[in-house]
């Protein structure tokens, strides 16, 4: 992986939050940053599937991953997922969402607009 080409720019002592990181790219970068043994918040829709996941990354990586529930669509959950971090170097913002019908988000928001922006 690319990241680990670049093992200088990141430290033990830095927080790395990914978004977006259950699957896909999301999940390879958290993965390749934990390897790096860097602190990884992943923020994940729902709380348990966050914390099984951070586990799965723990355990493969041997690094420290901490997951959160964060709905990037709803702006109470993104301050809750803000408030449990106490430190940030780093943002990965890898979710997104596409949605063929228009929806609105909790806050009155196009869903697509709502959640990727």
């Amino acid at each position: 992986m690319a990241l680990l080409k670049f093992p200088l720019f990141f430290t033990q002592q830095q927080t790395v939050v990914v978004t977006g990181a259950a699957t896909g790219i999301g999940w390879a970068t958290a993965l390749q940053l934990a390897k790096l043994q860097t602190r990884v918040i992943v923020g994940i829709r729902g709380q348990e599937r966050a914390e099984r996941v951070a586990q799965e990354l723990s355990k493969e990586s041997h690094g420290n991953v901490i997951g959160y529930h964060l709905d990037l669509s709803d702006l109470s959950s993104v301050k809750k997922f803000a408030e449990k971090i106490d430190k940030l170097d780093i943002l990965i913002n890898n979710a997104g969402v596409a949605k063929q019908n228009k929806e609105l988000t909790k806050d009155g928001l196009e869903s697509t607009f709502g959640t990727n922006h």
